[in-house]
């Protein structure tokens, strides 16, 4: 359902060091932002019965399966679905799953990442595999106790590289890490007091991340641009979702925040131009739910990206 402008304008963001974030598209041509970029947002599945309260949805490279985070009947779980809409089948449930947030996807989709704080001790990255259920998913070497939030995974050199938002156990600092898919050595890419929650991440073909953090409260939400072993604002004053996700699209050259409307509470992505900083808002259908904004991710190789709605549904945003 589409908003006024009047409403979008409520809901602006404040802009902020955009070149300094490791911006490389300063000759592209204007690109729709907003509602205008978006050719269809589908229900794909709806909580109740099978699962409750989604945090965070990806789509398959290719667009054709949505796999998400949620709660059901017998625990924590991690679920997948046909991105057209079907039946939705439970790949693992309960233990050792405590609370998991963000999910993430294998660069061949194989394999599923899942972050999961666990107040209280720690958590873990855990996978598993993407096609069969149930199953047991099995820690991520290295990630353990590092209270994992968001991630995000990209290929170097034909590896994948997991990307997280988490803690430092050895002096509780809160940061972005990297870890081999495989497991192994944790690596910082920055940590420190520029960070208060950080939450979700994505991670540019150019290399740079950018984190959404939750800051110290409603409205005080922001994104930071991570490059170069820098962290610098790239958008403040946000009201962001739970978790805030981030997501590129159009060539990562269009940044996705999943918000919520400072003016009335209603369920809406922003959209950030990096090139030239203009930002409009997207509420057609996802609009119609108040306070619920959860996960964001965009499918690799496909005009698909995938939204949890907290309060129960898990949507396809179908791009032209």
């Amino acid at each position: 359902m589409k908003r006024s402008r009047a409403v979008w304008l409520i809901a602006m963001p404040t802009v902020v060091g955009l070149a300094a974030a490791g911006c490389a598209h300063a000759s592209r041509s204007a690109a729709p932002l907003g509602d205008h970029a978006i050719q269809a947002v589908d229900v794909v599945a709806r909580g109740g019965g099978v699962f409750q309260h989604p945090r965070d949805a990806v789509p398959s490279a290719d667009g054709s399966v949505i796999y998400f985070t949620a709660t059901t009947s017998n625990g924590p779980a991690v679920l997948r679905v046909a991105a057209a809409g079907g039946a939705v089948s439970t790949l693992t449930q309960g233990a050792p799953l405590v609370n998991p947030t963000g999910i993430a996807l294998s660069s061949d989709s194989g394999r599923i990442f899942v972050a999961d704080p666990a107040e209280g001790t720690g958590g873990a990255i855990v996978t598993l595999a993407a096609t069969a259920g149930p199953q047991t998913p099995v820690v991520v070497a290295g990630t353990a106790g590092r209270s994992p939030r968001g991630l995000d995974v990209v290929s170097r050199g034909g590896t994948d590289v997991i990307y997280f938002t988490g803690t430092d156990p050895a002096n509780g600092a809160a940061g972005l890490f990297t870890v081999p898919a495989s497991g192994g050595a944790v690596d910082t890419v920055a940590q420190g007091s520029t960070f208060t929650a950080p939450d979700s991440v994505v991670v540019a073909s150019g290399g740079t991340a950018y984190v959404s953090d939750q800051g110290t409260g409603s409205g005080r939400g922001e994104v930071f641009g991570v490059a170069g072993g820098r962290v610098m604002p790239v958008l403040t004053n946000l009201n962001l979702g739970t978790p805030g996700g981030v997501t590129l699209v159009d060539h990562d050259a269009v940044l996705l925040v999943s918000s919520q409307n400072r003016g009335n509470g209603s369920d809406q992505v922003l959209f950030l131009d990096l090139a030239t900083g203009r930002t409009a808002t997207a509420s057609k259908v996802i609009g119609l739910n108040m306070n619920s904004s959860g996960g964001l991710h965009a499918a690799g190789d496909s005009a698909v990206a995938a939204w949890a709605d907290t309060q129960g549904t898990i949507y396809r945003v179908r791009f032209p």
